[in-house]
């Protein structure tokens, strides 16, 4: 495993955990993400979607929330990526977002039995066992 697939690695079992330990963190209302917490009323429990919680509260506001129409996080200007995510495939952070973001992936108790599937075929995908 070579460092950028350690890092997606890292970044892959801290979306599962933060999410998992509290689903309500979720960024997202019938499936349409928002990077900024405080566009759903939930700032108190979450720190952001599985991008959104990576960016500064400026990031957030740019990219989208309560100012305007949220950019999908392949359509981001390189200087909204946050830091910890620069460099990563953006097929990789695509399909993070949407983990995140769907329904069926979720349960109010966490990962759903989908969400497992769409997490061990990632790791398989991208090298990350």
């Amino acid at each position: 495993m070579d460092l950028q697939q350690k890092r997606m690695r890292d970044v892959l079992e801290d979306t599962i955990q933060y999410f998992d330990a509290n689903p309500k963190r979720r960024c997202s209302k019938g499936g349409n993400c928002e990077y900024n917490p405080a566009v759903l009323g939930i700032e108190a429990v979450s720190d952001g979607c599985a991008i959104g919680r990576y960016m500064t509260p400026e990031q957030k506001t740019q990219a989208g929330g309560p100012t305007g129409q949220n950019l999908v996080v392949d359509q981001l200007p390189p200087d909204l990526i946050p830091d910890v995510l620069k460099g990563l495939p953006m097929d990789f952070l695509t399909e993070l977002q949407s983990l995140h973001d769907r329904n069926d992936t979720w349960t109010a108790e966490g990962l759903s039995t989908i969400g497992l599937s769409v997490v061990e075929r990632m790791r398989k995908d991208w090298g990350l066992n």
